[in-house]
């Protein structure tokens, strides 16, 4: 078994990397937010595109109605 220890130079050197972690931490999660609701909004408004199509478009294109929602998110859900 091994172990492992983290040697630090003082309690400045600890409060610079928390400090530190917690901002990259914050900024990590924002912009994650931020792309998660830019993709949420491109596929809401693929979504309502395909909807205001007629059955008979829809059919044209190869897409029943039911299969729209699978469609726009068929890239990260398996439905």
């Amino acid at each position: 078994m091994a172990f492992v220890t983290d040697v630090q130079s003082g309690p400045a050197s600890t409060a610079g990397k928390s400090i530190k972690t917690f901002f990259s931490s914050v900024f990590s999660f924002v912009g994650k937010s931020m792309v998660l609701s830019m993709e949420a909004s491109a596929r809401t408004a693929k979504i309502e595109e395909l909807n205001r199509k007629s059955d008979e478009e829809l059919a044209k294109m190869g897409v029943r109605r039911e299969d729209i929602v699978r469609l726009v998110f068929c890239d990260i859900l398996y439905v």
